[in-house]
């Protein structure tokens, strides 16, 4: 009988935690299409504001699952929502893995906060 190794296999992505002073910034919806896109609803309602990142931390609320850092490579608005593909996730099957986790960001890939907003950082623990 043979054991086959637990924990997160070769291909998944760095097990990490979000940065001190990261954003929580959109809640990754339902997949999109069958390559992969996730839905990401922005926490501020404002899609545009998701546009300039490169890099995002997908937190389980659960913590069902570790926090997973995914390099982005394209992003789109979809009416209330940006539709993004992650440098790492290249099928629905992956893609609907990610749905409902929590979106954090560094704060400076963010545009300016204007005087009547305001953003929830994370905790280095």
């Amino acid at each position: 009988m043979s054991v086959q190794p637990t924990g997160p296999k070769a291909s998944s992505p760095p097990v990490t935690e979000p940065p001190s002073g990261c954003l929580l910034v959109a809640k990754v919806g339902r997949a999109h299409g069958l390559r992969g896109e996730l839905r990401l609803f922005p926490t501020s309602g404002d899609p545009d504001r998701l546009l300039d990142l490169h890099q995002v931390w997908l937190v389980d609320p659960r913590r069902r699952a570790p926090t997973q850092h995914h390099e982005i490579d394209e992003m789109r608005i979809h009416g209330p929502q940006v539709l993004v593909m992650l440098s790492d996730i290249s099928d629905r099957t992956a893609a609907l893995e990610l749905t409902h986790r929590l979106v954090w960001a560094r704060p400076e890939e963010l545009p300016e906060w204007g005087e009547d907003e305001f953003g929830l950082t994370c905790k280095a623990m």
